[in-house]
């Protein structure tokens, strides 16, 4: 079983440590990152799924242009540093 829980906070991502042992103890939530809200239940229910390790996630993520969509799929990897967490 895991030890943290994730959750969005409007366009925030966030983490919490919670521990099970004496009851329900939690840290303080800490934000990851943002990213573009996305409500479209017809694709997935969450729009996100996230390893067993708690160290990749998968977003599905609207691109700022129809028009300008190839198609692709772009992987961020190192996310971290690309998007500044520490």
């Amino acid at each position: 079983m895991g030890n943290e829980i994730f959750y969005f906070n409007d366009d925030k991502f966030m983490v919490v440590s919670v521990n099970l042992e004496d009851g329900f103890n939690y840290d303080t939530p800490r934000m990851l990152f943002t990213r573009q809200l996305w409500i479209d239940f017809s694709i997935t229910r969450w729009g996100y799924d996230i390893s067993s390790d708690g160290q990749k996630f998968l977003f599905v993520t609207p691109v700022s242009s129809p028009g300008d969509s190839t198609g692709d799929i772009e992987v961020v990897v190192n996310w971290q540093t690309e998007f500044g967490v520490k």
